[in-house]
């Protein structure tokens, strides 16, 4: 190769890497960031969660691909953009393999939390997912990620290029494969399986996202469905007031499944409304850490077990109800307030940092 050959070489490879900078820069980012949070997201899903579960076991290996693509395959795929044209053919096919080992294993494992997801929401009464089976589930789509991505094993390698009157490499398919209809084939395969998961994606949580008028609308319409009252939660998503919905609920004769969950799901429940709800935010806020917060109903198990009279004129202790209600919405006051106080304290010192700033200056 002459002089001007080389000099032809160069001046595409720098103007190639220039043009490539930004998207080298947001790899860096990405892995910058990346790669401690997801770190962190595996260690607590791992060794931190006292209780295990099939969320858990999902959640925990969904991040340990997010944890190789950010420690592996970005900084090969950063080799590529910088260096695209001295990249010895067995890094390229690691790298190609590894690529795709890592979107298949993602895309799968978000399938299977979809899901899992909507078995348990939409089909509450079928049998639940076992830990047993949910790795499993993690362990087929290892495998399966394995043996569709063994294809760029023998299809990708060195691409010939021309670069003014000289000829150069880059990681792509191989010359020998790409006279051949197994390549489309293959990248074909996963462009179906890319397109079939996200309708699959966007059909479940379209049918698991539901919105109700109220959170007692969302309450006894989760009772009646996991209760197998089906008729009956008809009836909640058609109540006109949550009054009403409350005395369609009140009908249901409750599962045992349902007993040992209602609790988390009225935590939920007011967690949301907490989100989407600003005076219901507001109220939260002006409670007092000496106020206590009471259903005052005859209800014994979420209220006081009297009406307001009665509770008012009672010591908390002899009230017949458990006032698990009033319980839930205490924790959720009391930690609402320390979140503002410590808000109210960053700012307070940045503030304070900011205005000794400007006199030394």
């Amino acid at each position: 190769m002459n002089s001007t050959q080389d000099t032809t070489e160069i001046e595409a490879f720098l103007g190639l890497r220039t043009g490539r900078l930004p998207a080298a820069v947001f790899i860096v980012m990405a892995i910058v960031f990346g790669l401690p949070g997801n770190c962190i997201s595996l260690y607590i899903f791992l060794f931190r969660m006292e209780k295990k579960s099939t969320y858990v076991i999902f959640v925990s290996f969904l991040a340990m691909f997010d944890v190789l693509t950010c420690a592996v395959h970005m900084p090969l795929e950063l080799i590529d953009l910088v260096f695209p044209f001295h990249i010895p053919e067995w890094l390229c096919k690691c790298f190609r393999f590894n690529n795709g080992v890592l979107f298949m294993g993602s895309l799968m494992t978000l399938l299977v939390i979809a899901v899992s997801r909507y078995r348990h929401i939409v089909h509450p009464l079928k049998e639940k997912m076992s830990i047993t089976t949910a790795k499993r589930c993690c362990g087929t789509v290892f495998v399966f990620s394995i043996f569709s991505a063994v294809p760029a094993l023998v299809f990708n390698g060195n691409y010939a290029v021309s670069i003014g009157n000289s000829t150069a490499t880059i990681c792509y398919i191989s010359d020998e494969a790409l006279t051949t209809i197994f390549p489309a084939l293959y990248l074909g395969f996963y462009w179906l399986v890319y397109c079939a998961s996200v309708i699959i994606l966007s059909m479940t949580y379209l049918v698991i996202e539901q919105t109700y008028p109220s959170a007692e609308h969302a309450f006894q319409h989760i009772k009646s469905l996991r209760s197998g009252d089906l008729n009956r939660a008809e009836a909640v998503s058609k109540a006109e007031t949550a009054l009403d919905a409350k005395r369609v609920g009140g009908q249901v004769l409750e599962s045992d499944a349902w007993i040992t969950s209602k609790d988390s799901v009225m935590r939920e429940i007011l967690e949301s409304k907490l989100q989407h709800c600003s005076q219901f935010r507001s109220a939260l806020k002006k409670i007092r850490k000496s106020d206590i917060l009471v259903e005052s109903t005859w209800d014994t198990y979420w209220g006081s077990g009297l009406n307001v009279t009665g509770t008012s004129h009672t010591l908390m202790q002899h009230w017949p109800g458990e006032n698990k209600l009033g319980r839930i919405l205490d924790g959720m006051a009391a930690k609402l307030q320390r979140t503002d106080e410590n808000s109210a304290t960053n700012n307070s010192s940045r503030s304070t940092r900011n205005k000794q700033g400007k006199k030394q200056s």
